[in-house]
């Protein structure tokens, strides 16, 4: 081992017992110092999804999802900071839905990772999720967030807007349920109507109903 190398261990490992870093930040280090392995799914996550909210108004995103489940609640949950502009189409390659966005209110990377890894088998968009001029479309395996672990956590101020834009979600399913059971109200009155129609030209008018 070099010299460098062992500086960088020893100075990793005196800030790890004194507190001041975290052990999966050390175990970051000291890898990145010995170059002794490939940083794993996780590691690779943390590294490429960084905690800084700072610059990141304006940034665009894309990634691939299951189906419109995964992508609205991930969508709905982010909304106080994204754009009005974001969509959700067929993915041509795949039989899944893809989704773009862009940034309008500070959050960070990894604060979007944390909440595309709170869905329940949401590991498509987990996998995808990146930022448009890297986007590829394919599936990192191997990435993965630990939600439970409060180092990832998001910041109140975050969480409380995440919650705004959840609790916003459910009111408009609940509208839409609503309306959903009146237009199936109206459309059972309407299907029970005698509707006169002629069945032919010269035929006499005989009275029906549009469903059996």
């Amino acid at each position: 081992m070099k010299n460098a190398e062992m500086d960088t261990v020893e100075a990793t490992l005196a800030k790890y017992h004194s507190g001041a870093m975290s052990m999966s930040d050390a175990q970051r280090s000291i890898r990145d110092a010995l170059g002794a392995m490939p940083l794993d799914g996780p590691g690779r996550a943390l590294k490429e999804f960084s905690p800084n909210s700072e610059g990141t108004i304006g940034d665009r995103y894309r990634f691939r999802a299951e189906g419109h489940r995964d992508a609205e609640l991930f969508i709905r949950a982010i909304l106080w900071f994204i754009e009005p502009t974001w969509e959700i189409t067929p993915a041509s390659m795949y039989p899944d839905v893809g989704v773009t966005f862009s940034i309008r209110k500070e959050i960070s990377p990894r604060d979007l990772l944390w909440v595309a890894s709170s869905i329940i088998d949401g590991h498509v968009l987990v996998q995808t999720l990146e930022k448009e001029d890297k986007y590829t479309g394919k599936r990192d395996y191997e990435r993965e967030l630990d939600v439970h672990d409060p180092e990832h956590k998001p910041s109140a101020d975050v969480l409380k807007d995440m919650e705004k834009g959840a609790a916003h979600h459910i009111k408009c399913l609940k509208h839409l349920l609503a309306d959903a059971k009146e237009f199936a109200k109206n459309l059972k009155a309407i299907s029970v109507w005698p509707q006169e129609f002629h069945c032919g030209k010269d035929a006499l008018p005989c009275r029906t109903a549009l469903l059996p």
